[in-house]
């Protein structure tokens, strides 16, 4: 089944797109000038990584330049490249726990629906690239091997800054789980080790650049991101509404029982979480991007639909159903993934619907893992896996469901 989906979407895409022979698209229009500059020598030197005129790191494009470097048609092979990668992101997903079941299926097919996943895996964006390495790396440390994972989230932060999110939160949640160890004993006190030292990798990378980006790519665009003490609390919360909508209203409708297993009885942690996003908005309502005006599919069609009011309100409420799904249970994987993407996005110097695909990556992975941990368990096939026994143990809500679940 998975195989005739995704040769079936493929076919055509390829064929609507005829076989991604089309003309330099987008933002084609600047990375692929960028690819030329890496692809002159196998690895760049300094003055390449510091001049180069993109504010995301390196990795992808010295990828490309090497497509180019090698074969001399570096544009359409490395479309190809991308779609080969979405690819295996779906087969990662619906592999979460061996032979694809009906369950991770739905998963992957909950993240084809995310109108940009496709859209940039045909195209010689970064994105994919990036996303790739960071459901890898969470695929990893669900199995126990946090070292392995940590490489490939520091690959992931070669690729794009932002990308330390996702280690962050790991190392974050360790944290947590050792300080609640006497609720889940055996867990070993270090295992937030591996992904801070994922995360404190992007160090490097400020120091290469001596700041958030590259000098030349700074002094081109001037995004006041690139600022320390410059944030956009308003780029963040358009980052939850997008979670809200591209996320928890699929989940809802091809796995409600999932939606369930996120819903707390807490009801003051949820007046409470809706004050405060309330206020949030008032105060850095999302209304448009600084130069580009909108920010997103999502923008767009409720500018065309609704009145300016309903645009907030609408935007407000999957924000606030992204925290309820997420946070309200306490300490999971999961909710740390959101609230650390969430914070890292007030850096970034667009909101757009397109920044949310690697999280949304990882959630359909969640999503797969935990439903077949719970079928594994259903059907008495076999003790816990050592991934299991290391992730569980929580004593949120969404861990008190089964033992053996995996926190989402």
């Amino acid at each position: 089944m998975l195989v005739a989906l995704m040769l079936g979407v493929y076919s055509i895409l390829l064929w609507k797109l005829d076989w991604l022979r089309f003309p330099i698209d987008r933002d084609e229009t600047h990375f692929w000038p960028t690819t030329l500059l890496f692809s002159h020598s196998l690895l760049p030197g300094l003055q390449t990584l510091r001049g180069y005129e993109e504010l995301n790191t390196p990795l992808a494009f010295v990828i490309f330049g090497q497509v180019e470097r090698l074969t001399g048609h570096g544009l359409i092979l490395s479309r190809y490249f991308n779609l080969v990668l979405s690819a295996a992101i779906l087969v990662l997903i619906a592999c979460a726990h061996g032979a694809p079941n009906r369950n991770s299926i739905a998963s992957a097919f909950g993240l084809i629906l995310f109108p940009y996943f496709l859209g940039v895996s045909t195209h010689l964006y970064t994105d994919t690239i990036a996303a790739l390495f960071v459901v890898a790396g969470v695929a990893l440390q669900l199995r126990g091997r946090s070292f392995t994972a940590s490489l490939f989230w520091i690959l992931a932060i070669a690729t794009r800054q932002y990308m330390v999110a996702f280690p962050i939160a790991a190392a974050i949640y360790e944290l947590v789980r050792v300080e609640r160890s006497a609720a889940a004993p055996g867990i070993s006190r270090f295992l937030w080790m591996n992904p801070a030292v994922a995360a404190a990798s992007l160090m490097a990378w400020f120091a290469i650049f001596h700041g958030f980006a590259p000098p030349a790519a700074i002094g081109a665009q001037w995004p006041p991101t690139t600022v320390l003490t410059y944030v956009c609390v308003d780029h963040s919360l358009y980052f939850l509404s997008c979670i809200g909508l591209y996320y928890c209203l699929p989940e809802m409708i091809l796995d409600p029982a999932q939606t369930r297993h996120g819903v707390s009885s807490r009801w003051q942690t949820k007046v409470g979480l809706a004050a405060f996003l309330a206020i949030a908005f008032a105060a850095f309502p999302p209304v448009r991007n600084a130069d580009l005006g909108t920010m997103g599919y999502l923008d767009l069609a409720l500018r065309s639909t609704v009145s300016e009011a309903a645009r907030m309100l609408l935007l407000y409420l999957f924000a606030l159903w992204a925290l309820v799904r997420f946070v309200v249970p306490r300490n999971t994987f999961a909710g740390w993934m959101l609230l650390a993407n969430a914070i890292v996005m007030m850096k970034a110097h667009l909101a757009w619907d397109k920044y949310a695909m690697p999280l949304l990556c990882v959630l359909w992975l969640l999503n797969a893992w935990e439903t077949g941990a719970g079928e594994r368990a259903a059907s008495g096939s076999g003790a816990a896996t050592p991934a299991l026994q290391t992730w569980t143990g929580d004593a949120g809500a969404v861990c008190r469901l089964k033992p053996t679940r995996m926190p989402s």
